[in-house]
């Protein structure tokens, strides 16, 4: 009777246990089916938001990379000079603003897109476009590129306070479409405020002047050239050849230290686009 009694209790036990064990397994099951099936969405959607906008984004950063290096071989002839008010400027001013506003609008749209996912999760390339964007934003307006560099910045001399750019920025933006050049003229007959920011920060700069600005654009460069070489054509690309004549022109670089701290903040270290390009200029293997 006691054995019987015995054989029932364990019976009992062990149904109750694998029952719960089942559940817990079951359930366990479920939960790592649902986090790789929301990551795996997550994963698309970003991939898809990235690929709609990044054929753009490619373009202009072509057309911004080829305006600055203009800009390196012409200074001295004095295209970028206007009037206080901005009202009458000629068109290397104004296409040079609407480049670099076109530049970050697009870069805008995906990054709009893109905050509304989980990008951590994100397949390594298009983590590194990613960090591209914040590094983009981050050589125009942050402080960390000076880094070792007396400089006020409380005013927006040598930078452009990141509201502002994105005033700016979002001014040119319509509907979700960025403004054509001749739309952004009339926009900018109409309303001048919103873009001077960027007509002053860019309004007689030359390559003598003892300023910090151009330094912002050499780097502004750099980080254009790594970006095409890893993600443009093979004809956007830039040979490490070209690097020592880009150098020339704009009579070297004084702000690398404070460009390798914005690659180091967004862990682009190993992106060996940039890499080769801090090799070239330094002439030693970063990071040995």
């Amino acid at each position: 009777m006691k054995d019987h009694f015995l054989t029932i209790i364990i019976t009992i036990t062990t149904t109750i246990v694998t029952l719960g064990l089942k559940w817990f397994f079951d359930n366990r099951t479920v939960k790592d089916k649902l986090e790789i099936e929301f990551k795996n969405s997550q994963k698309i959607k970003i991939k898809k938001n990235i690929s709609t906008h990044k054929a753009m984004i490619i373009k202009i950063a072509e057309s911004l990379n080829n305006r600055i290096e203009n800009f390196s071989i012409n200074h001295n002839k004095n295209w970028l000079r206007a009037d206080n008010d901005f009202k009458e400027t000629a068109y290397y001013l104004d296409s040079f603003v609407y480049r670099i506003l076109s530049f970050f609008a697009n870069i805008e749209l995906l990054d709009r897109k893109l905050n509304y996912l989980d990008t951590t999760i994100s397949d390594k390339d298009d983590l590194t476009i990613i960090k591209f964007i914040r590094l983009f934003y981050d050589i125009v307006s942050d402080g960390d590129l000076f880094e070792g560099v007396k400089y006020d910045f409380t005013n927006q001399v040598d930078h452009i306070f990141k509201d502002n750019l994105k005033n700016a920025i979002n001014t040119i933006i319509k509907s979700g479409e960025v403004m054509s050049y001749d739309e952004f003229k009339k926009a900018k007959e109409n309303n001048i405020e919103p873009f001077k920011i960027v007509y002053r920060f860019l309004e007689g700069m030359n390559l003598p002047e003892n300023r910090l600005r151009v330094e912002r654009i050499k780097v502004l460069q750099l980080a254009l050239i790594a970006f095409l070489n890893k993600f443009g054509y093979d004809f956007q690309a830039t040979k490490m050849s070209k690097i020592k004549e880009i150098e020339n022109n704009f009579q070297g670089f004084k702000l690398i230290k404070g460009f390798k701290l914005l690659i180091e903040k967004y862990k682009l270290t190993d992106t060996s686009e940039i890499i080769e390009i801090l090799n070239s200029i330094e002439k030693k293997e970063y990071g040995s």
